[in-house]
């Protein structure tokens, strides 16, 4: 699963790859005409300057394209030092100017987002330069919720497990580990709107759902201030600037409308693809589950309450064959102001394997759940770990790993009983 951005860009990426092949099958097509030149003077008559020129390589046909600059954007000057990330605000707002070059013109648009932390978030997507002249598209998180809309299609809303907004980029909780495993590299500092920023590179774009390894052919430099807002970010093939977005207007702690973050009621039943997550009463389900030591969770937070989780999973109810892979989980949540913590757990439904495990990815000591994966992402933090019968057990958020791995380890079993209660969906009404 990717996000709406990342696959704009990588649409962009194919776009060009094709583009490429096609020049590429171009210039085959015209060298066997170099012969003809070499064996007659009438041949090199009849193509003339321009004929020649294509001949020789350079494919006239093929169009320019426009070359990204750093307006707005200057290399900081002088004993600058790193930038750190020193707060979190609670809140925040940014315009962006997106600039794309994979045409002969910049192609412009604006994105506006609109963050209120930890689960809400809005962006849209307006054509041409900021402000923008007509909305093209918007993607709205809440607490368990994800609304995607268009001006060429109608609104779908999903149900999702709960975790951080979708729009709002959270680099340091996964900062020192992304760094000491080569997924982020430090590199210049920059300023941008009177802001100092430092320069993380990074495989794709931060908003993706994983941090990956920067190449030589392909990477995302991204600005990120004092605040952990992204106030820059290129995306990079080839040594070549596909697109750069650049941040024109910053606020932090605004006090935003609580409109903004509405998605209204799941529009998919969850064998579509709808998922879904309800509240539940304090009862356990029969048979195993377990039940976090209180003195693990890191201060100052509060627990939410316990959500019973169906992710969005329609190839398993689509397929008769894939049936007992449909998963089902129990997620406990807490907050701490613009924080989450969630321990989710849950299994599949006849012990099909819940996920596939990075052979790459960091691994963690649960204790008595063995080595978990550590997943790093700027959206969030996360260990899980595989159990008997296709069960697993979750534990992500916005605080660091060490403290994810305290939270598993003290998980303890206990024989639950029910009587279950299901009540509300959050975001229903």
């Amino acid at each position: 699963m990717t996000t709406d951005r990342e696959e704009r860009r990588r649409a962009r990426l194919e776009e060009r790859r094709r583009t490429r092949g096609r020049q590429k099958r171009a210039k085959r097509r015209i060298r066997p005409a170099l012969a003809l030149v070499l064996g007659g003077v009438v041949v090199v008559g009849v193509l003339g300057f321009g004929g020649a020129r294509l001949l020789a390589g350079d494919d006239a046909t093929a169009p320019a394209r426009a070359v990204a600059t750093r307006k707005g954007s200057e290399e900081a000057t002088g004993a600058t030092g790193r930038v750190t990330i020193e707060r979190t605000p609670a809140s925040y707002r940014v315009v962006y100017r997106l600039e794309e070059f994979t045409g002969p013109k910049v192609a412009l648009s604006t994105d506006k987002v609109w963050v209120r932390r930890p689960f809400e978030s809005r962006l849209e997507t307006w054509r041409g330069a900021p402000p923008g002249d007509k909305l093209l598209s918007s993607q709205v998180g809440a607490f368990a919720r994800r609304r995607n809309e268009s001006s060429s299609a109608e609104a779908v809303v999903l149900a999702v497990p709960p975790s951080s907004a979708p729009s709002d980029v959270r680099l340091l909780p996964a900062l020192a580990d992304a760094e000491a495993g080569g997924l982020l590299q430090a590199r210049e500092v920059r300023v941008v709107l009177d802001r100092r920023c430092q320069v993380y590179r990074s495989g794709q774009l931060l908003s993706g759902l994983s941090l990956t390894k920067p190449s030589e052919h392909q990477y995302t430099d991204s600005c990120v201030d004092a605040a952990g807002i992204v106030l820059e970010e290129l995306f990079v093939v080839d040594g070549e600037t596909l697109s750069r977005r650049i941040a024109v207007e910053v606020e932090e702690e605004p006090s935003l409308d609580g409109r903004l973050f509405e998605t209204g009621p799941r529009t998919l039943a969850v064998a579509d693809g709808g998922g879904l997550v309800r509240r539940m009463g304090e009862g356990l389900p029969p048979g195993e589950f377990l039940l976090v030591d209180p003195a693990t969770i890191p201060a100052g937070f509060e627990r939410l309450g316990r959500f019973n989780v169906i992710p969005s999973q329609p190839e398993n109810f689509s397929d008769p064959t894939r049936e007992g892979a449909r998963e089902t989980s129990f997620a406990d949540v807490y907050v701490r102001g613009a924080d989450f913590l969630v321990i989710d757990q849950g299994g599949t439904l006849q012990g099909v394997d819940p996920f596939t495990e990075d052979p790459g990815s960091p691994r963690l000591d649960l204790g008595p759940y063995g080595s978990g994966e550590l997943r790093l992402s700027a959206l969030g933090v996360e260990v899980r770990a595989k159990r008997t019968g296709g069960r697993f057990v979750r534990v992500r958020g916005t605080v660091d790993a060490d403290d994810l791995a305290s939270v598993a380890k003290s998980l303890a079993p206990t024989e639950g009983s029910g009587p279950l209660e299901f009540l509300e969906e959050p975001g229903a009404g």
